[in-house]
């Protein structure tokens, strides 16, 4: 681990909780205009690393923000936008130039604007239009990736509409959010058996496919993100009771990638009963293709404390995966190529 991990994404991994708890205090001091609280919908502008956690507040919280809430992963804004809308701009570097495009549409059409970077252009145009913004020191996240300062992201949006008034979420309901991390953090960091390493020594080598529901369809989204980037490995996700309606009729054909897919089931008990039963007959069709199944049960009870052992398992599963592929975690070699094309 040591000799592949060049930029300390495990301890990044580790410090999440403290990101959370930095950026839960920090952000809940921002000052909001009260007419922020009055927008019909909101926006949520961001890529990659600093679009995720955005992605999680919209699905743990749906039944406490107070206005529809969508995720722009573009350079343009939805021609709906106006000044009874919010647009939250996120931007881990705050250089990001799809953000910037829309930062500056979202001025255009006079919308309501807050930002969360770590400073960067975005910084500058939020000082300079005297937008509220939470701008974080990442001092709790060493390896520098975007998608590893996800306490920053989760806890700096949920802050932020909190004090927009947009978001019924309570202190004490994110201080357990950060505790439940904690707890899981440890577990998941020990050494020798845990059961995000035991969950990557089944999926080396496997192509992984995801399935959650309801509140977790956030978790599902960022941990494909993280083995995708951090363990150099294909992942994606689908949703119950979606997938029941189109996906089910799709496991015939090809037959030959079938013996290499892993189907990763994330059960709940705070699951719609419907969904619940759903699982297991999922599942059963799933293994009558002769594709082989894995199922994630929850140590964790609360709803939002399930939430954040999702978080920390995707990240850890993720690192440990990278090591086993025998790949420097921090490492993105063709993000970075793409990048370098597109600025020249």
């Amino acid at each position: 681990m040591k000799k592949l991990d060049s930029r300390d994404v495990f301890g990044s991994i580790g410090f999440i909780p403290k990101q959370a708890a930095q950026a839960w205090s920090e952000a809940r001091r921002i000052k909001i205009p009260k007419n922020y609280s009055r927008v019909s919908r909101i926006l949520v502008c961001g890529m990659g690393g600093s679009a995720i956690g955005p992605h999680a507040v919209r699905s743990i919280f749906y039944d406490k923000i107070d206005a529809p809430m969508q995720i722009i992963n573009s350079y343009n804004l939805p021609a709906y936008v106006d000044e009874n809308t919010l647009v939250l701009l996120s931007s881990y570097s705050g250089t990001t130039e799809e953000v910037i495009s829309c930062a500056r549409e979202a001025r255009a059409k006079r919308a309501k604007i807050m930002v969360i970077a770590a400073g960067g252009v975005l910084a500058e145009m939020a000082k300079k239009y005297s937008w509220p913004m939470y701008e974080f020191t990442p001092k709790w996240n060493p390896c520098g990736q975007p998608r590893l300062g996800l306490g920053y992201a989760i806890f700096g949006t949920l802050a932020l509409l909190s004090r927009a008034g947009l978001a019924r979420v309570s202190e004490s309901e994110g201080e357990a959010m950060i505790r439940a991390l904690a707890r899981q953090a440890k577990r998941f960091a020990a050494n020798g058996t845990n059961p995000a390493k035991n969950l990557a020594r089944q999926l080396k080598g496997k192509q992984v496919i995801l399935i959650g529901s309801e509140f977790l369809e956030g978790n599902m989204h960022i941990a494909a993100n993280q083995i995708n980037e951090t363990s150099k490995q294909f992942a994606t996700y689908f949703l119950i009771p979606e997938i029941n309606h189109h996906l089910l009729e799709g496991l015939s054909f090809p037959e030959r990638p079938k013996r290499d897919m892993r189907f990763v089931f994330f059960e709940s008990k705070k699951y719609h009963p419907q969904v619940q039963r759903r699982y297991a007959l999922t599942r059963q069709i799933i293994e009558r293709n002769k594709i082989k199944t894995l199922t994630y049960r929850f140590s964790e009870t609360a709803k939002l404390a399930q939430a954040s052992e999702a978080l920390m398992l995707g990240a850890y599963l993720s690192f440990y995966l990278g090591i086993m592929n025998g790949k420097d975690p921090s490492d993105i070699p063709w993000v970075n190529f793409l990048k370098k094309k597109l600025s020249n």
